[in-house]
Formats: C-alpha cells, structure tokens, sequence
C-alpha cells in the first residue's frame, strides 16, 4: 500500500490499495482515514472547585484593599448545586480568585470561560464589575455583569505573551473598584487556535 501521510502532525490521511497494472491503464482503490479531532485539554485545574476542605485546590485569592477579606468557598451553591467560590464585600476593591496556569505557548490564543451569578454589583461608576481576567494583567471579559443576576457564561479570549499566567474570576478591576456579591463556576481554559503549518 501507498500512506499518504498529513504534512500537520505526520498522521495517515488516505492509502492506496491494490495497486496493479492493467493494459495501459493503473487501478488502485482510495481508502481515506477518517481521523476524529482529540478532545480539547481543560488547562485549568478544579475549575469546577469541587476538590478541597476549607479552600478550593489550586485557587488562590486575592484583594487590593488592605483588611478587605471577602472570599468563600461554598460546598452547594454552585450552578447545579455544587461546589464553588465567593467574593462579597461592602469596601470598594479590586478582588479575585485565580490560578497559576502554566505550559502556555507563547504567541498563542486562548479562551478563559466560565459561569458567575451577581448579586448588588456595582463598578461605582465605572465599568469594572463581575467579570474574569488575567489578574496580574489588563485584559478582562469585555461585558461586565452589574446589579443581580442569574448564573450567566462569560469569556475573554486572550493571547499568551508569557508562559506562566495568572487567569480567574474578579469582582472589580485594576482600574476600578467593586462592591457586591459574586459566586463563580465552572472555569475552564481552552487553546482557540492551533498553530499554522509553516
């Protein structure tokens, strides 16, 4: 048989089969590989929180407004009534639960998703309320939630300009302080793009 082999990652695309000559003419049969894509790799770990005691595995959190301590970590709650996490506070801050997720590659996008439920967010006049972010960074979802809300989706796609980041769920901005309420969910961390064939 003739494999004819994928110039993206060397796998099987199609083969020739019984290849014979007749006369003046070559036969052979055409037998394509049918190829399913692999499942995308979630780069977060417990996004879902679900693992932990007193604090969710691998999360981390963080207020800029010192003495502001307004982070939980709820064992139903949750948008199916499972594990998740809090931030509520009365004092206008920037604040956050975030992950170290390294192995990015560098040029790279990405899109950070999840779920958050509001309750009384207010961006005091300016735009930053519950949304997700690279929290060492400037880049946020573009549409914050304000006021009280249901469970909603978020996401911000984003381009790795380093090969350690630190991305999550924040109430506020580095820009702008927030009040309210915040439970978030389900985050999960997925490579949008791969690279192209040079």
């Amino acid at each position: 048989a003739v494999v004819h082999l994928s110039h993206f990652d060397g796998a099987e695309v199609f083969r020739l089969e019984h290849v014979e000559r007749v006369g003046d003419e070559l036969r052979f049969d055409v037998v394509f590989t049918t190829r399913t894509p692999p499942e995308p790799t979630d780069l977060l770990v417990n996004g879902d929180f679900e693992s932990g005691t007193d604090a969710p595995e691998g999360w981390t959190n963080n207020a800029w407004i010192a003495g502001v301590e307004p982070f939980g970590y709820e064992r139903t709650g949750g948008r199916n009534d499972s594990a998740c996490v809090r931030i509520s506070t009365e004092e206008p801050s920037y604040t956050y639960w975030s992950q170290r997720v390294a192995g990015l590659v560098v040029g790279r996008t990405y899109e950070l998703r999840g779920w958050i439920r509001g309750e009384s967010v207010d961006g005091l006049g300016n735009p930053y309320g519950a949304g997700l972010a690279i929290t060492t960074g400037t880049n946020s979802s573009p549409d914050d939630g304000m006021g009280t809300f249901e469970w909603t989706p978020f996401a911000m796609a984003f381009t790795a300009i380093n090969d350690e980041m630190d991305l999550g769920a924040r109430l506020g901005g580095r820009f702008g302080n927030a009040t309210g309420t915040i439970w978030i969910d389900d985050l999960e961390l997925y490579e949008l793009m791969a690279p192209s064939a040079e």
